[in-house]
């Protein structure tokens, strides 16, 4: 019976064999399942700040990275011409209503007929409609934000005359956050809404624990994947939309949870 030895390189080339081989002897599933996924943040919220007023910028609050609440001014417009235009309308308004007080009155006493008192009337009412429009357009001079978050992006300057319609500012919600995965279709049969999991950040190398609230409305055909969407479980000041990393999820723990 013959001896066979090996020297410790050729050992180490055999158990690295062994090891592979036993890889590629598993379900390509079974594999895939460890290794963790790519992974990027976005804010729940973001808009673009337009109007469709012709007005040169008066001022702009704020500059890209600054942080606002929600009602905070972000951007105000030169205005001058709709509020001496309101004034007009204002005078007219009144006079139209001074109009139909006097044949009202002349109504009264027969003296004209009730189709002239109808026709100011309808008079009135337009001129109050010229007024609200003119009210409303005034409003948007001030343009506020509906959420509190920082601005990423500002697209106009003091002074300047944007054409109605063009963005101003870019604005995101940094408080509100989600982490956008994207996964082999055929992991749904255990993956599931509620599922929690692990995000690695590449840019900070902290990690931080969350879950998933919901998916995708249908699989793509092609790379047969779906997308997944997870928020975090504390917000955190170094994490910011942009930022990516991978994501591990724990097959054991979802089926055990149920994905709850």
């Amino acid at each position: 019976m013959s001896l066979v030895r090996f020297s410790g390189y050729t050992r180490t080339v055999l158990c690295a064999l062994t090891a592979a081989a036993a890889i590629l002897a598993a379900p390509v599933s079974a594999i895939a399942e460890k290794l963790p996924v790519r992974a990027v943040v976005e804010p729940v919220r973001q808009a673009v700040i337009a109007t469709d007023i012709a007005a040169p910028v008066r001022s702009i609050i704020g500059r890209e990275g600054d942080r606002f609440q929600a009602g905070d001014l972000l951007v105000a417009l030169d205005c001058q011409r709709y509020e001496i235009e309101l004034k007009s309308a204002r005078a007219e308004r009144d006079a139209r209503q001074i109009t139909q007080s006097s044949n009202e009155a002349l109504l009264a006493r027969s003296a004209i007929a009730k189709h002239d008192v109808l026709l100011s009337a309808a008079e009135v009412t337009k001129a109050e409609a010229a007024v609200e429009q003119l009210r409303n357009r005034i409003d948007q001079c001030e343009i506020r934000s509906r959420f509190a978050g920082t601005i990423s992006e500002v697209l106009v300057h003091e002074f300047e005359f944007p054409k109605p319609g063009e963005p101003l500012m870019r604005i995101i919600s940094t408080d509100e956050l989600e982490v956008r995965v994207i996964i082999p279709s055929d992991w749904l049969s255990w993956l599931a809404v509620g599922t929690r999991f692990r995000f690695v950040v590449d840019e900070t190398g902290t990690t931080h624990t969350g879950r998933i609230v919901r998916r995708g409305a249908a699989v793509d055909p092609v790379s047969q994947t779906i997308t997944l969407f997870g928020i975090l479980d504390e917000a955190s000041p170094n994490v910011i939309p942009g930022m990516s990393g991978s994501v591990v999820f724990d097959r054991k723990e979802a089926a055990a949870s149920g994905g709850k």
